[in-house]
């Protein structure tokens, strides 16, 4: 049986690596750029420009299966499917 410090540590020694990974100006810049869009809902003319940005920024921290999928209600646009395996 696996303590519950144990477990803890077990999840900071896969965590640690990560969030070495994350930069602040990394983070800065994805919001700006998301942000600069006026807006991002689904009857946007911006909605697909902003659909095709995330899927760009999903691909480069990993994810490489990426889809847009139909999802046509009264709207035109695509939506952003994607799963990321081994987490």
């Amino acid at each position: 049986m696996i303590r519950p410090l144990e477990k803890t540590k077990k999840i900071e020694d896969k965590l640690e690596p990560l969030l070495m990974q994350v930069s602040v100006d990394s983070m800065k810049s994805s919001l700006t750029r998301l942000t600069s869009y006026h807006t991002r809902h689904s009857k946007s003319g911006y909605v697909n420009e902003v659909a095709e940005w995330l899927k760009n920024e999903f691909k480069n921290i990993g994810y490489d299966n990426i889809s847009f999928h139909d999802y046509r209600e009264g709207i035109d646009g695509d939506n952003l499917h994607l799963k990321k395996c081994n987490l």
